[in-house]
């Protein structure tokens, strides 16, 4: 095989460090090319005889690996897959891998971090100190601040982050329930989560936290019907995908108190790895119930080192004919076997 050519995407939002320049070129990876562009035409450009691709962010859609002639690798810095056409990949037994552990603990801090600053309504509360209102800010505490201990958390989802959640929520003696398809009772059981229907979730849990991919079955899972069944006392937090809610109902939600607040790290209308080119606007700007972050959920300093340095480790792996560990197209490995990819192929 000759030289082994790999892209890195996002190249200037994610900027390429020291390190992983050298966890690339320990890959057996001999020609980096760094692109910010992601449009499908500039990908396709520089990427139709790479062996890698790296990325944090673009959308890599089936237009794109389609024209991927040598490619054997995409790899997602990062958990979710949404964006990579995963069938398409699979049909040209490209192998794609994710980095699903990086952020664990950002992620669950971040979670509880947005859950506490709504409880006790901090934001409202330092607006309050800035302005002078101290008076009105500790009335409004005594009319609207309860205490977690003893309140139910309802989890959508309970993969690793949201196990991750679980521990730090039960230090503040929550209860806590659980919605997910898939997962082993055994195991919802030892983290003492109980299994409930999506409709008891909503309609018991004080907190509601999102914390599961993106897919054609979840989008909008929560909308204007799920959003009513909720306390109006309740709290929405969305960690996972914006899409996966109504953020129309949501706002409307917000604005008519169905709900008492929200904390929204992700966002299906905007595209915060975008610099806006003009005024943005979003149904949420301007609401006093409403904590916006954006999407940086899973970033710290540790995390940031630990993604790349995670990722390439795979790739490496594929390249020298080792199945990966975090394969997330599996279909693909009959593929991967029968061709025993090395640096000799």
């Amino acid at each position: 095989m000759g030289k082994v050519r790999a892209i890195r995407l996002n190249a200037d939002i994610f900027p390429v460090n020291a390190e992983e320049r050298e966890w690339i070129k320990a890959a057996g990876i001999d020609e980096l090319v760094e692109l910010e562009d992601t449009s499908p035409e500039a990908i396709i450009h520089v990427s139709k005889d790479a062996d890698v691709l790296l990325v944090t962010v673009a959308k890599i859609g089936r237009d794109v690996i389609s024209n991927l002639q040598k490619c054997k690798v995409i790899c997602r810095y990062g958990v979710g897959t949404d964006k990579i056409d995963l069938e398409a990949a699979t049909e040209r037994g490209i192998i794609v891998v994710n980095v699903p552990d990086f952020c664990l603990n950002e992620m669950a801090e971040h979670t509880m971090a947005l859950l506490l600053s709504l409880a006790r309504r901090l934001p409202d509360m330092n607006q309050k100190m800035i302005s002078g209102e101290w008076n009105t800010a500790r009335l409004s505490a005594m009319e609207n601040v309860s205490r977690i201990a003893g309140k139910k958390l309802g989890l959508i989802g309970f993969g690793n982050i949201a196990r991750e959640v679980a521990k730090r929520a039960q230090a503040f003696n929550m209860k806590i329930v659980d919605y997910h398809r898939n997962v082993n009772p055994e195991i919802e059981k030892s983290f003492g989560v109980e299994p409930v229907s999506l409709e008891k979730l909503l309609q018991e849990s004080d907190y509601v936290v999102i914390l599961i991919p993106l897919s054609p079955q979840t989008r909008h899972l929560i909308s204007e019907r799920e959003l009513k069944m909720m306390k109006k006392s309740a709290i929405l937090i969305n960690m996972a995908r914006g899409l996966i809610v109504d953020e129309l109902a949501l706002a409307r939600a917000l604005k008519e108190k169905w709900i008492a607040g929200a904390g929204i790290d992700v966002y299906g209308h905007l595209d915060v790895f975008k610099e806006p080119q003009g005024p943005v606007e979003s149904p949420f700007f301007g609401l006093e119930n409403v904590i916006l972050t954006p999407h940086v959920g899973a970033i710290s300093l540790e995390a940031i080192h630990e993604c790349p340095e995670k990722g390439i480790a795979e790739v490496r792996g594929i390249l020298q004919g080792i199945w990966p560990k975090n394969c997330v197209n599996p279909d693909v490995k009959p593929w991967f076997e029968s061709r025993h990819i090395d640096r000799n192929t």
